[in-house]
């Protein structure tokens, strides 16, 4: 991701790596989104709270995707 003028990221900085000609940061990102509330049953959302998850919109149809932490990053 390059950041475009104007453009912040915010997040723990979690690594720091060279690459070629490169310096790449990996960071936690904090991102809020809002949801219609037919969307997703919140029980099902109350239930993953704590846990990484993905949310992905295809034609206004929402999926929740578990992600199973593994080796993110290097330290």
């Amino acid at each position: 991701m390059w950041l475009k003028s104007n453009q912040e990221i915010v997040g723990t900085l979690l690594a720091v790596k060279d690459e070629d000609s490169w310096i790449k940061l990996q960071f936690t990102c904090l991102k809020e989104i809002d949801l219609p509330l037919t969307a997703v049953p919140r029980e099902q959302l109350s239930s993953l709270f704590g846990e990484r998850i993905g949310i992905l919109n295809v034609d206004e149809k929402f999926f929740i995707r578990e992600i199973k932490r593994g080796r993110d990053y290097e330290r």
